[in-house]
């Protein structure tokens, strides 16, 4: 479950309450040894450690001339993912030096294969160069699939930093391919070409990347559906 999840209950009395004397609560925990409780007052909390569907009943007893009343209700507790919070302020412990390594070998292999591909369609395609761009962005997935595994499942703050990290590539991509296209046009007009291609490419695949991150974290609640 990951935490156990502490439910605060209060039972609204129509009639008159100060004639109740007390009341008996039972919590439907059987696994608990706090499972019933009796207080004087319509306010009772429980810790439930475990996900379940609990029945929760309570009796308001009163004088003897009056027959018990009894209350119920159903509380679900859902299991929580470690870390997450849900409150759309990116909660959780964060990334660490390994994580930000992972992403920045995503960012660098995922540059290799625009590159090699570039320098495939101007000197003309060979199986290696072909085959080593479509490993570098193979190997880029393989990394940001670890990332996510080992950083960031529940975590909202690694989440949300990963978020973050990929939108500042995409605000970078376009400039340095606009860079790269006119220093290598300027040689070759086709390879300026195939490198601005190419880094529209780049830009693309880390665009897909922020979209599925978005997703993910609107799904964990992490943030907002404006955020």
């Amino acid at each position: 479950m990951g935490r156990s999840v502490s439910v605060d209950f209060h039972v609204l009395v129509n009639a008159n309450a100060s004639a109740i004397v007390s009341y008996e609560w039972d919590f439907g925990d059987s696994s608990s040894s706090s499972n019933t409780l009796s207080t004087t007052g319509p306010d009772a909390s429980h810790t439930y450690q475990s996900p379940g569907t609990y029945i929760v009943s309570v009796t308001a007893a009163v004088p003897a001339r009056c027959p018990p009343a009894l209350f119920g209700a159903q509380v679900i507790v859902k299991p929580c993912l470690q870390g997450t919070t849900g409150n759309g302020n990116g909660s959780g412990t964060g990334m660490s030096v390994s994580c930000w390594i992972l992403l920045i070998l995503a960012l660098v292999f995922s540059i290799l294969g625009a590159v090699v591909a570039t320098i495939a369609a101007c000197t003309g395609p060979s199986w290696q160069l072909v085959l080593t761009a479509v490993v570098g962005f193979l190997l880029s997935l393989l990394f940001l699939l670890l990332w996510y595994f080992f950083c960031v499942r529940g975590n909202c703050k690694a989440l949300n930093q990963g978020r973050h990290f990929v939108q500042w590539i995409l605000a970078i991509v376009p400039i340095a391919g606009l860079i790269a296209s006119v220093l290598v046009g300027y040689n070759s007009l086709a390879c300026g070409l195939w490198a601005g291609l190419f880094s529209a490419v780049l830009w693309g695949y880390w665009g897909e990347v922020l979209s599925v991150l978005d997703a993910l974290a609107r799904q964990l609640k992490c943030i907002t559906e404006n955020g």
